[in-house]
């Protein structure tokens, strides 16, 4: 099982029909590069072998910048209950093949206790409303237990989800709370398998140049507990002006069987804003080396029920994966559908 640490956003691009026709034709050229840069990095990612990263880390004795990274190819036929996210079509932006994903990531360690760590979403990096800039924040290494993080953050209320790298679905459960924003963190282990990760940020879930950012104080503490080397429990509290949030959660891996779940409800403090409470439960089997069948269960109150079967395909020396799963609908029949993702690494 690979570590919760991102989630794939799938938020419906506004579209613009006003934009000038020099800015269409920019963004169209910048979509090309893109597209020739991913079709690139599935290629080379086919055929790399037995290599602990694609891009060489460079540096000296002193400071080591080691960048990496992944992508995602997606297609996801539309549908009401999820629509699709307004991405870079292949061929076109109307087409059920996107691109959906790109994350840079440039992990920097030095011979002191400093450090640092910056991800982007090169997907959108031609559009300056989105939010391409994900994590960019100072590391200071305490000891081997304790450590502290200061700048843009992946806040402790979303480690309980899933990450986009290496998720076992084509598409990860709803989820209500927010990934990132700017602020302070501390990670420590508490010692008998306890450990914590909690931060004092401003705002999250806005974008990362936008003034909202320090429009209020949140603070989100997530406290797991590792009972067997297999088997791991955490809860997540995430208090803000505007709401207060809560999950429960759970991982068990046993052999080539894995089983997770996560309960969560974020009640407003506005009772004119609806609260959104709900569970899911993951299970996969390795069946073969390199073959995983698996099945997701989505509920969320007031909302139909999502159900997931499919199949994840990896060869274990290289770095390409190929998922396909079958979405079914509660009452929506005409929602059910066929989506796939290819994940290239780099």
């Amino acid at each position: 099982m690979k570590g919760a640490i991102l989630i794939t956003e799938f938020q419906k691009r506004a579209k613009c029909p006003n934009v000038a026709k020099s800015d269409r034709k920019r963004e169209g050229t910048v979509k090309s590069s893109l597209k020739m840069l991913v079709v690139g990095l599935v290629l080379v990612g086919a055929f790399q072998v037995e290599a602990q990263n694609l891009l060489p880390s460079f540096g000296d004795s002193n400071l080591q910048v080691q960048v990496s990274g992944y992508t995602h190819i997606y297609s996801l036929p539309d549908s009401k209950t999820a629509p699709r996210p307004d991405k870079v079509g292949i061929p076109d932006d109307d087409s059920d093949i996107q691109w959906g994903l790109c994350r840079v990531k440039m992990d920097i360690k030095s011979s002191t206790p400093f450090g640092g760590f910056v991800q982007i979403e090169a997907v959108d990096l031609d559009d300056s409303s989105k939010n391409w800039l994900r994590q960019a924040h100072v590391s200071y290494k305490a000891n081997d237990d304790w450590s502290f993080n200061v700048g843009r953050l992946f806040v402790a209320a979303s480690a309980s989800a899933p990450s986009p790298f290496g998720q076992e679905t084509v598409r990860c459960y709803r989820w209500p709370f927010a990934f990132y924003a700017y602020g302070a963190q501390v990670a420590g282990n508490l010692g008998n398998g306890w450990s914590i990760l909690s931060d004092v940020t401003g705002k999250s879930g806005v974008s990362f140049d936008s003034g909202d950012n320090w429009d209020g104080v949140e603070n989100s503490t997530r406290l797991q507990k590792k009972i067997t080397k297999d088997w791991s429990v955490a809860g997540t509290v995430q208090l803000s002006e505007d709401f207060e949030g809560v999950a429960l959660d759970s991982a068990y891996q046993l052999g080539k069987l894995c089983l997770r779940g996560t309960a969560y409800g974020k009640y407003m403090t506005d009772d004119a804003v609806a609260d959104t409470k709900g569970f899911y439960t993951y299970a996969g089997y390795e069946v073969l080396k390199g073959v995983e069948l698996h099945g997701q269960y989505d509920h969320q109150v007031n909302k139909d029920d999502i159900w997931t079967v499919g199949t994840r395909l990896w060869a274990p020396k290289n770095w390409v994966e190929l998922t396909v799963d079958y979405e079914m609908v509660n009452g929506q029949s005409d929602d059910n559908r066929v989506i796939a993702r290819l994940e290239t690494r780099f």
